[in-house]
């Protein structure tokens, strides 16, 4: 289960650290690309993924389309 004390970002939030269109976050939910949870009807993507992402530590890749 997920660390209730852990930080989640929405879709837009996300979107505007990565510097990404929220389709396109939302697209790479979807194709497993960005882990997240689904709150109600909504996404959220754990800060500590972002955090490393920006560290450098996880890489983005878009899927081949």
């Amino acid at each position: 289960p997920p660390d209730p004390s852990q930080r989640f970002l929405t879709v837009r939030e996300c979107a505007d650290v990565l510097r990404l269109d929220p389709r396109t976050v939302r697209r790479a939910i979807g194709d497993g690309t960005i882990p997240a949870v689904r709150v109600g009807q909504k996404w959220r993507i754990p800060k500590t993924w972002i955090d490393q992402r920006s560290a450098g530590v996880v890489e983005y890749r878009p899927a081949d389309r």
